[in-house]
């Protein structure tokens, strides 16, 4: 989609044509980021796959990823997300996090006997990566 500023902004799960694999980890350096995005023509890239809240810069390209809302990855527990502005001016992106009771969802899976109830509890406690 083109912004009203006309930023071209493409939303993808992992990376510009991958719905898997590692994804742009916050820890990639921005050669590595700049590889995997070579040959995308968007300025403004906004990921997921790797639950991490992302907002930085590589090369020509803004990445953006907003975290996750269920599904955090440690260290951020809380549901993070993020929130686009945009108008003819230009955009801005502001990240979010907000706690929630990790220990009610811990008690409905085991109320519902869930068959994954041990991962999804280590993972609500932030005892899985």
């Amino acid at each position: 989609m083109t912004l009203p500023d006309g930023t071209r902004c493409l939303c993808v799960h992992a990376t510009p044509g991958r719905d898997d694999g590692a994804g742009i980890d916050k820890n990639l350096s921005e050669a590595e980021i700049c590889e995997m995005l070579r040959e995308c023509d968007d300025d403004l890239i906004c990921v997921g796959h790797t639950h991490q809240p992302i907002n930085r810069k590589a090369g020509r390209w803004h990445i953006v990823n907003p975290g996750s809302i269920s599904n955090p990855r440690i260290p951020v527990l809380g549901a993070s997300y993020a929130i686009l502005e945009a108008t003819q001016e230009g955009y801005s992106i502001e990240h979010r996090l907000a706690e929630y009771d990790r220990e009610q969802i811990i008690r409905q899976v085991k109320a519902l006997r869930h068959p994954r109830a041990d991962f999804i509890i280590n993972h609500m406690r932030g005892l899985r990566r």
